[in-house]
């Protein structure tokens, strides 16, 4: 990695830092800092913009577009965390996660596959499933497509259930 590759890559943590902290506070009255969410989106939006051929940089707003789309679902009327599994996905931000999904999709088309897309295509399988125990299988697709080697494992179950579609 050469030195433009190691700033641009120190930019994608301090900004994946900002998202974090407004993403799951760690001061305040409140578990979710919305304003430092969206400035880190946009902060990812425009490094975006100025590489636009640099794969992690897509990966890295496909990730906090598929977290942030979860925000209205994470806490309930007294401010606490609601897991996962128990979140009301009606309430998700469906937009965030097309815009999300897509922006993955074609980070990983770019063949430099890297951290922040990984992540963001484990992100996809739960944005796109119906459920916590349904994933979705664009989700499945873009996670095999980002981790090849997941596919190719030989450990028993793994392959067959990330791309069993039954259940």
């Amino acid at each position: 990695m050469g030195k433009l590759g190691e700033r641009l890559a120190a930019v994608r943590a301090v900004i994946y830092l900002i998202f974090n902290e407004g993403y799951s506070a760690t001061a305040g009255d409140s578990l979710v800092r919305r304003d430092l969410c969206a400035e880190a989106i946009r902060l990812a939006r425009v490094l975006c913009e100025l590489s636009p051929g640099e794969p992690e940089n897509l990966g890295l707003l496909a990730l906090m577009l598929l977290q942030d789309s979860r925000r209205e679902a994470r806490t309930n009327a007294n401010g606490e965390l609601v897991i996962l599994e128990e979140q009301d996905r009606s309430r998700w931000d469906r937009s965030e996660i097309d815009e999300g999904v897509r922006l993955v999709e074609t980070a990983l088309a770019l063949g430099r596959v890297g951290n922040y897309q990984l992540q963001a295509s484990v992100a996809a399988v739960h944005s796109e499933s119906k459920t916590a125990q349904e994933p979705g299988s664009r989700g499945h697709f873009l996670l095999l497509s980002a981790a090849p080697e997941f596919a190719a494992s030989t450990r028993p179950g793994l392959r067959e259930s990330m791309t069993d579609d039954s259940t």
